[in-house]
């Protein structure tokens, strides 16, 4: 807000907003050269000085648009819910999400319809899954954001690994039951090795 100092965390994200439009395509020019394809397409998108009442309008309309194709579907198809990933890693490091933001992409997705959602613990990342392979991407995705994927995949053995389940909207209590049948077929079970090590001694 005016006036009131930046959260360190949202740092990056004011530089990427201030950056001068005249700027932006040597720029994105560059990020290709440098195999940066992702972080290339995010600084197109972005604008500094904001977008015009029309194009306000008209991305609010797009947005309705596609909410409407998604309840649409829902109803077309007879579903009640929905089952997909939860987040893309497993639980960051404090100050990680700054810059793999990335990670919430399957979030993201059901902020902009407005649906409810909830996550549910299903397993753990296990001993030799704690790496963010670069050979399995696609090579348009072999970038700086992987690496910091992979160095946050190090030491993640134990911690869990969630799904999320959505409904249309208003259908929080059908989410909640939802999530509570999940539970009850895929039972949660353990402890994450890394809790234990930072888990308060008891006397």
């Amino acid at each position: 807000l005016e006036g009131e100092r930046l959260h360190p965390m949202y740092n990056s994200l004011k530089v990427l907003a201030d950056f001068p439009n005249f700027l932006r395509p040597p720029v994105q020019g560059l990020l290709g050269l440098m195999k940066e394809t992702r972080k290339q397409k995010l600084f197109g998108m972005s604008r500094n000085g904001g977008w015009s009442v029309r194009q306000y309008w008209e991305i609010l309309a797009d947005i309705e648009a596609y909410r409407s194709s998604w309840a649409n579907l829902f109803a077309e198809q007879n579903f009640d819910v929905l089952l997909l990933p939860g987040l893309a890693l497993p639980a960051l490091k404090h100050g990680e999400s700054k810059n793999l933001n990335q990670a919430c992409s399957y979030t993201f997705l059901l902020n902009l319809l407005g649906w409810p959602a909830g996550t549910c613990p299903i397993t753990q990342v296990q001993s030799d899954e704690q790496s963010y392979p670069m050979e399995a991407l696609p090579v348009d995705q072999r970038d700086s954001i992987a690496k910091l994927a992979n160095a946050s995949m190090q030491g993640s053995a134990g911690l869990p690994v969630g799904v999320q389940l959505t409904a249309p909207p208003y259908q929080d209590e059908l989410v909640l039951y939802a999530m509570r049948e999940l539970e009850g077929a895929c039972p949660f079970v353990g402890r994450s090795s890394w809790a234990n090590k930072v888990a308060p001694k008891t006397v």
